[in-house]
């Protein structure tokens, strides 16, 4: 049967289903019973920022490899590793995380060492096994937990790159608006280098919402 793990090491199975209006739709469902075992031509797979997996009909790549990791490698220098892309037909979109594993694991960590009665118990832990044993133990578990929030951590879209339908791949910039009901705010058309240098390092600061 057709199955897919998303990155929550959640399996998603393929079924058809017919709609009240007797349409016919694909979609993937947690159950394995009754699964497909293959797509008809023409369809994928698609896994998006959030972890959510569906079906669609395949889609032509407008953004090339290249466009992509130039924002990447952008996003890397600046030290937004953390931020992800999630590329959709002509837009690549940058997606802010909606909290900051490592000062949420500070903040665990600086609760749990402020109560005594775990320090005290910790402190005889060391004393038994030895300073090094614990701190291993705990840095193992502190890594364990981080890797379980970044898998469990949901993306709010920031800032989007759309590639004109024009020669010349140029690129609409839009970041997100906060104001009313929301959407995107036009900054401005340049190519996707201009786009990268002048208002990514912008992302995650006050100056974002000035541009």
């Amino acid at each position: 049967m057709l199955s897919y793990v998303n990155r929550r090491n959640v399996t998603y199975y393929a079924h058809l289903r017919t709609t009240r209006g007797g349409r016919t739709v694909y979609v993937m469902t947690r159950s394995s019973e009754g699964a497909l075992e293959q797509l008809p031509p023409g369809m994928e797979i698609v896994e998006n920022v959030n972890a959510q997996v569906s079906i669609r009909v395949h889609r032509t790549r407008n953004i090339t490899a290249e466009e992509e990791a130039l924002v990447l490698k952008a996003l890397t220098k600046l030290k937004l590793e953390r931020y992800r892309l999630e590329i959709k037909d002509r837009e690549i979109i940058v997606c802010e995380p909606r909290y900051d594993c490592e000062a949420t694991l500070n903040a665990v960590h600086d609760c749990l060492g402020s109560d005594l009665i775990i320090e005290m118990a910790l402190q005889q832990v060391r004393s038994l096994v030895g300073d090094e044993h614990v701190d291993e133990y705990l840095k193992q578990r502190r890594e364990e937990a981080r890797v379980a929030l970044q898998r469990d951590q949901d993306y709010e879209p920031v800032l989007k790159f759309t590639v004109s339908r024009q020669p010349g791949r140029r690129f609409t910039v839009e970041r997100a608006k906060y104001s009313g009901e929301g959407g995107w705010f036009f900054v401005g058309v340049v190519t996707l280098e201009e786009a990268v240098n002048k208002y990514l390092p912008h992302v995650g600061k006050e100056s974002f919402f000035l541009m």
